[in-house]
């Protein structure tokens, strides 16, 4: 990873980390097919509910907002980290 993708805000992840994700999406994306096949009729305002339910299920904390760090102060944070 260079400094300049970190700029870029490019996101790496480790082989875990990949397939813990890849194992949320799938149970979630199961789960949406579900719906679909029994035909439940779901809002916007329903999906986001049951992708909370899912990942307090899969013991995960939940985003409530999008932080406060600006773009400048996250490019400052990854070039002091890069120098480490």
């Amino acid at each position: 990873v260079t400094i300049d993708d970190v700029k870029i805000a490019k996101n790496y992840l480790t082989k875990i980390e990949l397939q813990r994700l890849n194992l949320l999406v799938s149970q979630f994306l199961d789960y949406a097919e579900l719906q679909a096949l029994e035909q439940r009729p779901m809002k916007m305002s329903d999906w986001v509910e049951e992708l909370d339910k899912q990942i307090l299920l899969n013991k995960r904390k939940i985003l409530v907002n999008n932080g406060n760090i600006s773009h400048e102060e996250a490019i400052k944070k990854a070039e002091k980290e890069n120098k480490k």
